[in-house]
C-alpha cells in the first residue's frame, strides 16, 4: 500500500502488508536455523495461510496453525499452513527451526559465462538466505518491512537490507540487528566471516564486507561508491536507502539486493568490476529495488543497463560502440526460435534472454530518449522514480509518466518495441547520384528485410559530401518494406551510411558484424573437429570440451578431422588443436588480415610469435556468410583445455 501523508505536503509514508520482527540463531556447522518471528498484519490484509520451507518445524503462539499440504518450488520443499486468528487480531508469533542446506549448483549449459546458484544455504563457508528459500513465512503479501536480530558464531557477522540499528561487533556472536521499514519484496540474510570497511557519504554509509583482510580492495569499492552514487542522485533523485554495501560471497555471483550487492570472490577481484558492473548494481537501488517491477515484463534490467553501463560509456565518448556491442549480442544469440517480446522478460537465464531483456530494453529507452529529447527524458525518469518509489510499476506506468511530461501519445513506440517480437533489418539496397540544375540528387532505395511487417522507424542517415570532413545528417521516416528517397545536395555525395551511430534497434548487417566467439557460442548448428594426430591426453581433453560446450546448441556434430574431406559451410566450426589437418582452411580466410598459423610460429601482421606455451583462439568468417564462422582453438596444454571445459 502507498499512502500520501496529510501532515506534510509533498511527503509520503509507506505501509507494508506485513511487518516481521525476527530473532534468528544460525548454526552454520550443522546447517541449522532457529527463528522467532512476531508478525503484524496491516489493516485490510487478511491472509488465510502462509508458506514456509518444508524442512522447518513450526509452533505458533497467538494463532491456530495447521500444515495442510506440501510441494516443491525451484528445488525448495514447501509446506503450506492454514492460519486462524481471532476477529480483529493482527499480531501473532511463529517459532520454527530446522536445516536449510541446498548446495550451490552450476546452472549453465554449454559454453560462455558459468552461472551457479542456491535458493538457500546455511553452511560452514557462509550463509545465503533469500526470499526463494522460504526461510521466513510468506503470506502472499505484495510487500513487507522487518527488523532482523541475528546471533551467529564468534567471528561471524551479518548483512541484510536497510540500516544497522545496533553497533557492529568486531568479535563475538551478536546479536546483529538490521531494520528496513520501507516496503520490500523479500528479506535477505547473508552471514560469514567478514572484515568490514566503511566510509560516510553524507547520510549514506558506504560499506565493504570482505572475507579476508584486504584494505586496498575495500578502498577500490568504497571509492567507487563515493564516485558513482552521487552521480545517480544528481540524475534521478535521492538515494532510497541508508547504506550501500559491497559484500563478498562464497561462490561466484553478481547479485543486486536492496542496499547491497553480493559479488563472488573472483568477480570481486577483477580490476574492471568497480567501474563497470558495480555502478550497475548501485543503480539497481533506484530501478528494481527502489521502484519494483510489476506485471508485464521486467523493464528494470534494461533501464539500469542504459543509465549505468551505457551512460558511463557515453560520458567517455563510447556510446555508439556500446550500442553496437549490444546489437551484436542480439544478432549472435537471438534466433527466431529464441526471441520473445519485452513484456515477456522476467529475468536472465542464458545469453539469448540477456540480449533481449537487457540489450533490447536498453535500446528501447535510448530510442525513447531520442524521441523526447534529453530534458524531457530526464524529467520523465525523475517523475517516474518519485511517483513509484517502493511501488510496483509496469511498462504501462512508464508510458503514462512519459506521456504526461511530454504531452505526446507514445502508444506507437511502446506497442512496436515492448509487445512485438523481433527486430527490423534495414538495408540500403541501392544508391545513385544524378546531376540536376538544383545540384546533386541522391536517390536511395531502402528495404526492411525482416520476415514480418514493416516497422515505423525514424532512422538517421549520414552523407559525406565532397570537400567536407564531417557528414551531413538527415532523418528518414520508414514505414514500408520498400521505400525510395530523393535528396538534393549542393555538393557531390561521396558516401552514405544508415544509422551510423547505432541509434536504432535492428538486426546488424553482415558488414557490421566482425567474427566473434559470440557467433560461435550462439550458433544453433555446431561442428567440433578433433585432431586425430594429437596426443591421447589432448584428444581426450578436446572431446570433453566439445561435449560440454555442445550442450546449448540444437544441432551438434563431434567429428575427427580425418573423417572430414572439407569443413561444413554453415553454422559454427571449432577447429581444435595445432595438429588439425584443416588448418589450411582458416589460414586462407585469415590471410586477408595478415594472420597465418605455421608449424612452429604464428604470424600476425608481419610479427612472428613462437607457438610454444601459447593458448590461441582465432576467428574467421566462413564462406557461408554472416551465420558461418570458423574458430581455431589450439594449445599444447591438455590441462588448460580441461579448465576451459
Amino acid at each position: 500500500m502507498f499512502l500520501f501523508s496529510a501532515c506534510l505536503p509533498g511527503a509520503f509514508v509507506y505501509a507494508a502488508d506485513v511487518s516481521h520482527s525476527l530473532r534468528v540463531t544460525l548454526v552454520p556447522g550443522e546447517g541449522k536455523i532457529q527463528v522467532e518471528d512476531t508478525i503484524t498484519l496491516a489493516d485490510g490484509f487478511s491472509p488465510d495461510g502462509f508458506d514456509l520451507h518444508g524442512g522447518l518445524e513450526v509452533n505458533a503462539t497467538g494463532a491456530r496453525v495447521q500444515r495442510t499440504s506440501s510441494t516443491q518450488r525451484n528445488g525448495v520443499p514447501l509446506a503450506h499452513y492454514r492460519l486462524g486468528l481471532e476477529a480483529g487480531q493482527r499480531t501473532f508469533t511463529l517459532n520454527y527451526s530446522g536445516r536449510i542446506v541446498h548446495p550451490v549448483v552450476n546452472l549453465a549449459r554449454g559454453a560462455g559465462p558459468q552461472q551457479a546458484s542456491t535458493p538457500g544455504l546455511v553452511g560452514r563457508e557462509g550463509v545465503y538466505l533469500g526470499p526463494g528459500s522460504f526461510w521466513y513465512p510468506r503470506l502472499g503479501e505484495d510487500d513487507l518491512d522487518f527488523q532482523l536480530e541475528v546471533v551467529v558464531p564468534p567471528g561471524w557477522s551479518v548483512v541484510s537490507q536497510g540500516k544497522r540499528i545496533a553497533p557492529e561487533l568486531v568479535t563475538g556472536s551478536g546479536p546483529f540487528v538490521w531494520s528496513e521499514m520501507r516496503p520490500q519484496g523479500g528479506i535477505y540474510l547473508v552471514a560469514g566471516r567478514f572484515h568490514r570497511y566503511r566510509r560516510q557519504l553524507g547520510d549514506i554509509e558506504a560499506l565493504a564486507y570482505l572475507r579476508g583482510d584486504e584494505p586496498e580492495l575495500a578502498r577500490r569499492y568504497l571509492d567507487a561508491t563515493v564516485r558513482y552514487l552521487p552521480l545517480f542522485v544528481e540524475l534521478l533523485g535521492d538515494y532510497p536507502y541508508d547504506k550501500f554495501a559491497m559484500v563478498e560471497n562464497f561462490w561466484e555471483t553478481g547479485y543486486g539486493m536492496p542496499s547491497f550487492t553480493l559479488l563472488g570472490p573472483t568477480v570481486a577481484r577483477l580490476p574492471f568490476i568497480p567501474f563497470t558492473s558495480f555502478p550497475h548494481e548501485i543503480l539497481h537501488n533506484w530501478w528494481g529495488n527502489g521502484v519494483f517491477v510489476g506485471n508485464g515484463g521486467n523493464w528494470s534490467e534494461g533501464l539500469t543497463a542504459y543509465l549505468a553501463d551505457h551512460w558511463l560509456k557515453e560520458r567517455r565518448g563510447a556510446g555508439a560502440e556500446h550500442r553496437r556491442a549490444a546489437l551484436q549480442k542480439y544478432a549472435e544469440f537471438v534466433s527466431a526460435k529464441r526471441d520473445f517480446s519485452l513484456d515477456e522478460f522476467k529475468g536472465r537465464h542464458d545469453e539469448a534472454s540477456q540480449a533481449v531483456g537487457y540489450n533490447k530494453v536498453m535500446m528501447f529507452f535510448h530510442m525513447l530518449r531520442l524521441r523526447l529529447g534529453d530534458e524531457t527524458f530526464i524529467k520523465g525518469l525523475r517523475r517516474f522514480y518519485r511517483e513509484y518509489r517502493f511501488r510496483h510499476a509496469a511498462y504501462a506506468d512508464i508510458r503514462t509518466v512519459f506521456e504526461s511530461v511530454s504531452g505526446l501519445d507514445l502508444e506507437d513506440i511502446f506497442e512496436q518495441w515492448v509487445r512485438r517480437v523481433g527486430a527490423p533489418a534495414v538495408q540500403l539496397k541501392d544508391a545513385d547520384i544524378k546531376t540536376t540544375s538544383a545540384g546533386f540528387q541522391l536517390q536511395l532505395d531502402i528495404r526492411q528485410a525482416q520476415q514480418s511487417a514493416a516497422y515505423r522507424l525514424r532512422i538517421p542517415m549520414a552523407v559525406w559530401l565532397q570537400g567536407s570532413e564531417r557528414p551531413e545528417v538527415r532523418y528518414l521516416d520508414l514505414n514500408a518494406l520498400q521505400q525510395s528517397f530523393e535528396l538534393v545536395y549542393a555538393r557531390r555525395p561521396l558516401a552514405v551510411q544508415l544509422d551510423p551511430w547505432f541509434d536504432v534497434f535492428r538486426r546488424l548487417l553482415p558488414g557490421e558484424l566482425p567474427p566473434s566467439l559470440g557467433q560461435a557460442f550462439g550458433a544453433e548448428q555446431v561442428t567440433f573437429v578433433i585432431p586425430e594426430k594429437a596426443r591421447r591426453a589432448t584428444r581426450a581433453a578436446f572431446q570433453q570440451l566439445a561435449e560440454r560446450w555442445s550442450m546449448s546448441a540444437e544441432k551438434v556434430r563431434i567429428v575427427s578431422d580425418a573423417d572430414l574431406d572439407a569443413l561444413p559451410q554453415s553454422g559454427a566450426v571449432w577447429l581444435l588443436g595445432w595438429e588439425n589437418q584443416h588448418l589450411s582452411t582458416i589460414n586462407t580466410l585469415l590471410s586477408a588480415q595478415g594472420v597465418r598459423v605455421a608449424a612452429k610460429i604464428i604470424e600476425v601482421k608481419g610479427e612472428s610469435l613462437a607457438r610454444t606455451d601459447r593458448h590461441v583462439v582465432l576467428a574467421a568468417q566462413a564462406m557461408g556468410g554472416q551465420k558461418s564462422i570458423i574458430i581455431l582453438l589450439a594449445t599444447d596444454d591438455a590441462q588448460a583445455i580441461s579448465v576451459l571445459a
